[in-house]
């Protein structure tokens, strides 16, 4: 009896086959494998993008009023309750969030054409993660209620970190199922 396996790629579904099932058993395994490191570069691109999304968007939210981080283009706040958050905390969330997206794309550039297996990609892109975190630090800290630029940058820095982490470390999803 043969093992078969479902490879969950980018755009299809590939059957691998693994060989001799070794239990002589009636039941059968039907498996997926899905490689998380092949899609690495996916998820940190779509953080880095979440990163640059999140820059536009209001971070909080109170009373009906959208607060915006400083330096927020004008042209995107149309709304005439937006008001743009000073103060030396709100700064370093701003600039944090926005240098965070910058060395993500400098990062997703450098993954993408240069050797994929340099440090020097890697680098840029945990430099982001850390500056997303600390604007995510900063932020929780105010006493707002949170708005979409807020959860977008939450979203960017998961995704941003799974996908260097499963590029690090190679990481594979078996998902197995007995059919009998």
């Amino acid at each position: 009896m043969c093992r078969v396996v479902n490879h969950l790629t980018l755009f299809s579904l590939k059957k691998v086959d693994l060989g001799s099932n070794d239990s002589g058993s009636r039941e059968s395994t039907k498996s997926s494998i899905i490689k998380l490191s092949e899609k690495a570069f996916y998820l940190i691109f779509v953080g880095a993008l979440f990163d640059v999304i999140a820059g536009f968007l209001p971070w909080g939210i109170d009373a009906r009023v959208y607060y915006y981080l400083p330096w927020t283009p004008p042209l995107l706040t149309l709304d005439r309750s937006a008001i743009f958050l000073e103060g030396s905390t709100y700064v370093v969330a701003s600039l944090s969030i926005r240098v965070a997206a910058i060395l993500a794309w400098v990062g997703v550039i450098l993954y993408e054409f240069v050797k994929k297996k340099l440090l020097i990609p890697r680098v840029f892109i945990l430099v982001s993660i850390i500056l997303s975190l600390l604007a995510f630090s900063v932020f929780v800290g105010m006493n707002f209620i949170f708005s979409w630029g807020f959860y977008i940058a939450v979203l960017g820095l998961v995704c941003k970190s799974v996908g260097i982490l499963s590029d690090v470390l190679k990481v594979e999803v078996i998902l197995e199922e007995r059919q009998e």
